[in-house]
C-alpha cells in the first residue's frame, strides 16, 4: 500500500512505460490495489469506499499504453482483473481490425 501511495503523489511524474523491475512491481502493486477497491466499493455498496481518482488515472495510462503498443493478451487481461469491460472490448476490437495481422488472440 505504501508505494501505491507514494505512486499516487507523484502520477503525473511517474513514466509508466518504463522497462524495469521496480515499475513493473509498482504497476502490480497498484493494478491490485485498485482491484481490491473497486470489488469492496461494489460489493459492499459503501459510498465511503471509493477508488482514489489517481488510482483509477494510472491504471488508464496503463491499459492504454498496451493497447497502443498492441500487447492485446496483457491489456485484455489487466482489464479483466480490473474490471474494465471497456477496456477489454477496445483491446479486442482493436486486435481484430489491426492491418496485416494474421495471428488470433
Amino acid at each position: 500500500m505504501i508505494h501505491c501511495l507514494i505512486l499516487l503523489e507523484f502520477t503525473l511524474l511517474f513514466y509508466v512505460y518504463e522497462d524495469s523491475d521496480y515499475v513493473y512491481t509498482l504497476l502490480a502493486k497498484t493494478i491490485d490495489e485498485y482491484d481490491v477497491l473497486w470489488f469492496k466499493a461494489v460489493k459492499t455498496s459503501d459510498e465511503a469506499t471509493t477508488v482514489d481518482l489517481r488510482l483509477e488515472a494510472i491504471v488508464e495510462r496503463i491499459l492504454n499504453q498496451c493497447i497502443m503498443d498492441g500487447k492485446y493478451k496483457q491489456a485484455m487481461a489487466i482489464a479483466i482483473e480490473c474490471w474494465r469491460l471497456d477496456k477489454l472490448e477496445e483491446a479486442i476490437t482493436r486486435k481484430r481490425i489491426e492491418p496485416g495481422d494474421t495471428k488470433t488472440v
